[in-house]
């Protein structure tokens, strides 16, 4: 989809906010360039506010720590997978024990993701960065394995 159909369809949108929608008009009608400048600056200030709303109050309910606790647990053991994969040292019990570490963190995650969960702004923060970089390791990894069957398929 072209960049101008990207934006039309979320002017479009029900559910895209005024804010966003007049935001986008206006950037319409200004040089990409500076406008883009804009909203990169826009976007930093925006994040710096919201961690310092997530930092201000850093105490976690306990739920919420033993969550992303056992979230953290499980990504190291899938990290570790990953690491056995690419040196081509795992056997199938290593894969078991993947398929397990990965459906508990799967499921952790995933209330990470839901807006009326349950969980503190924080707490969901924290879970979805988790969820980022466990989706880059799990590229990384399915990338290099890929690599490594070209090689020896040649």
């Amino acid at each position: 989809m072209a960049i101008n159909e990207e934006i039309q369809a979320v002017l479009s949108n029900p559910e895209t906010s005024y804010w966003l929608k007049s935001s986008l008009e206006n950037a319409l009608h200004r040089d990409c360039v500076d406008a883009a400048n804009d909203a990169d600056l826009l976007h930093d200030l925006l994040t710096r506010r919201c961690d310092e709303a997530l930092n201000a109050d850093p105490a976690l309910p306990q739920l919420e720590q033993t969550m992303i606790q056992s979230a953290t647990n499980r990504f190291e053991a899938v990290m570790s997978y990953f690491e056995k994969i690419k040196d081509g040292t795992a056997d199938q019990d290593d894969g078991e024990q993947f398929n397990s570490d990965y459906a508990a963190l799967s499921a952790v995650l995933e209330l990470g993701s839901l807006r009326d969960g349950g969980m503190s702004l924080a707490g969901r923060a924290i879970l979805r960065k988790l969820e980022e970089d466990s989706s880059a390791a799990y590229r990384a990894c399915v990338s290099a394995v890929q690599i490594t069957f070209e090689r020896i398929q040649s």
